[in-house]
């Protein structure tokens, strides 16, 4: 064959490469898992006594241990080590989903006027709250862990608070053991608030 025939012959093994490469990027991607978004959402309490609007309160931005502040869950091993879920992500960014969820909790039990944050002042009488969350993902031994730490300014009174809640969690994925121990983080900081 002349050069021509060379030519073509390798042309056609130009396609079939190309062919072949784009069948198995296609291959790759159906086996591919779709990601699943999970948000947070307060769960109802139990029903408040009907009180006009009692102390104001003003939740500053929450504050994630560093590890927390990414989208993918995140579990722990009994080793100590961080797995980040990639399939399994949060739909809002943690720290604005939790503090959408406590401020909603609180608001639910009665009792409190919540106003923003920006424009409240501690001397006034409003209660500013500053919460930080250290550790919030389920454990090897199915256990959720949220610890969470705050501080409640209200004139030239500072209470600080500091809780470790375990809730039952099932696999990683879903939100009904986080939701919960976000319920209970949220009692007892209406507790302190309605002191």
């Amino acid at each position: 064959p002349g050069k021509a025939g060379r030519m073509k012959k390798l042309h056609g093994w130009w396609v079939l490469a190309g062919l072949a490469a784009v069948v198995g990027l296609e291959a790759g991607c159906a086996r591919s898992r779709p990601a699943r978004y999970f948000l947070l959402e307060p769960l109802a309490p139990a029903a408040a006594e009907a009180t006009a609007p009692g102390r104001l309160v003003a939740l500053a931005p929450v504050q994630l241990a560093g590890y927390l502040g990414r989208r993918p869950q995140v579990s722990r091993t009994k080793s100590g080590e961080l797995r980040i879920h990639e399939f399994h992500r949060w739909a809002q960014p943690l720290a604005e989903n939790v503090g959408d969820v406590l401020t909603a909790s609180l608001r639910a039990q009665g009792g409190l006027e919540l106003v923003s944050f920006e424009h409240a002042d501690a001397r006034s009488g409003t209660a500013l709250v500053q919460l930080r969350i250290n550790r919030f993902e389920p454990d090897p031994s199915g256990q959720m862990t949220l610890d969470a730490a705050w501080e409640i300014r209200s004139g030239p009174k500072t209470t600080r608070g500091h809780r470790i809640y375990q809730v039952p969690a099932a696999r990683a994925g879903g939100t009904a053991a986080y939701n919960e121990a976000l319920a209970r983080l949220a009692r007892d900081l209406h507790a302190e608030l309605v002191k």
